[in-house]
């Protein structure tokens, strides 16, 4: 943008002095006096014209032996004519001029022109660089392509510091204590300045010294805890108290049906022997009976039925078998080993067959508690069957309706459709255990529950009612088969 200026101070210049030349070739000259046709003249200035001043010119005839000569003024220019006195070259920080001076009265009104400085140009290129630290800005020296000598430094971006891992190397470090924070250091690798800042104290690393003593049965320990950090004199006490005796049971006479016996028992604890003979008498267990059928009822004839002793005799290791009891009963009254089943559609119905047991068809698709009836020999309601779907799992137990129902055996299989019932292919497991639903069944969540006990029990007795089953409830288990 600035070389513009130079070529157009080249080209006022050359335009000032042609109009200068030509000026000067317009003198003025006197006008014409006619001396004599025959004679030849010329003119000699006497007084120069000037910008504004006139001039006298004498006229003089040439021809020899003729004197005539007049004097006439000779007008001024009117106008000074300017050229170029002095022109200063404009620099990268100084402006340069113009100045110009008439030719003719040397007048210098004119006005200077002005060549405005053209400012540096610098180079894209450095012409020397140094390299920032961590501690020093680099600097980049570039030169005015303008010839004036002049430079431009940039200074870099001074570098961070690249310190090491934290240490307590530093002259002003400190290392804390337990109790008390320190001052921890981390030196530059590069310029090797030091830099803190402050450490937490380390707390108490606190150990159990030698000087504890466990407590035993009888008598106290105490606890002795000091710190393992070097120069650290923390210590602490307390008292542990005695455990007492952990005692074991040993049965030294077993009780039997009519005679009591008794226990001893020592403490388990190492390092303790206290024992204790005869510490605890045994009651005896007095006879427990079950009803053994003597003689069989019919319609026409009441049975017998005696009650024995079931306790094993701890001396001879055989059933006491003692007679508690005698009774008759009507053929109708008791039933022993009679089979009950949860409610649900027979087998016989179900894949074909002469036995009635019922199976029961559940959904375990959601969690809940379902319940049905605990049928008896398909005649009699004796209790629940209660199956749980909770957390992915299912678990089938029963509850009996009265105390003189007397389970002897329970068997429970799931079975996962209608094909494994037939099959006999199903799972066996135990009642009351929650078994893994998608572990054993995978999606197909609709199973068929087998539950089958031998009970004994009095048909006219306490919890025993008449079944009879309801054929919607029924129809609504067998939809449920796969």
């Amino acid at each position: 943008m600035k070389q513009w200026k130079l070529v157009l101070v080249a080209l006022l210049s050359v335009l000032f002095v042609c109009t200068c030349m030509s000026a000067l070739a317009d003198d003025p000259t006197p006008t014409p006096i006619v001396h004599d046709a025959t004679h030849a003249t010329r003119t000699i200035y006497v007084t120069d014209p000037s910008c504004f001043t006139p001039g006298v010119a004498k006229i003089e005839c040439t021809v020899e032996g003729c004197t005539w000569s007049m004097e006439t003024t000779v007008a001024a220019f009117g106008r000074h004519e300017y050229v170029i006195e002095k022109q200063v070259p404009a620099t990268c920080t100084e402006n340069g001029s113009i100045s110009y001076v008439c030719v003719r009265c040397k007048d210098r009104t004119k006005p200077t022109v002005v060549l405005p400085a053209i400012g540096h140009k610098f180079a894209a290129v450095p012409s020397t660089s140094t390299a920032s630290t961590c501690t020093e800005k680099g600097v980049e020296v570039y030169d005015c392509l303008n010839g004036c000598g002049a430079t431009k430094r940039v200074e870099k971006a001074m570098l961070p510091h690249n310190y090491g891992e934290w240490n307590y190397n530093g002259p002003k470090a400190v290392k804390p204590t337990c109790t008390t924070a320190g001052t921890k250091s981390r030196q530059c690798v590069m310029c090797k300045n030091w830099d803190y800042a402050k450490a937490d104290a380390t707390g108490h690393k606190l150990v159990k010294s030698s000087e504890s003593v466990a407590p035993n049965c009888t008598e106290d320990g105490r606890e002795v805890t000091i710190c393992a950090n070097a120069g650290c004199t923390y210590r602490a006490e307390k008292v542990l108290p005695k455990l007492g005796h952990q005692w074991t049971d040993i049965i030294a006479t077993p009780a039997s049906c009519l005679t009591a016996g008794w226990m001893n028992r020592e403490c388990t604890r190492v390092g303790c022997d206290v024992y204790q003979n005869h510490y605890k008498t045994i009651p005896a267990t007095g006879h427990k009976g079950k009803w053994v059928v003597k003689e069989a009822a019919t319609a026409k004839k009441d049975g017998t039925k005696e009650l024995r002793c079931t306790n094993i005799n701890p001396d001879t290791g055989r059933t006491c078998n003692a007679l508690l009891d005698v009774k008759s009963y009507k053929y109708a009254e008791m039933m022993y080993n009679n089979t009950l089943a949860g409610f649900g559609p027979c087998t016989r119905d179900l894949i074909g067959g002469k036995t009635w047991n019922r199976v029961t068809p559940v959904d375990l698709s959601v969690d809940g508690t379902y319940t049905y009836d605990l049928v008896a020999s398909n005649k009699y309601v004796v209790g629940t069957l209660v199956v749980t779907v909770a957390n992915g799992t299912v678990t089938v137990n029963y509850e009996l309706n009265a105390n003189q129902i007397k389970v002897n055996e329970e068997t429970l299989t799931l079975y996962a459709n209608l094909e494994a019932l037939k099959n006999g292919t199903g799972l066996t497991a135990t009642v009351g255990t929650p078994i893994d639903i998608a572990a054993n069944f995978g999606e197909d969540t609709k199973v068929i529950v087998a539950f089958a006990a031998k009970a004994d029990y009095n048909a006219v007795g306490a919890g025993v009612a008449s079944f009879k089953a309801d054929e919607a409830k029924l129809a609504a288990l067998i939809a449920l088969i796969d």
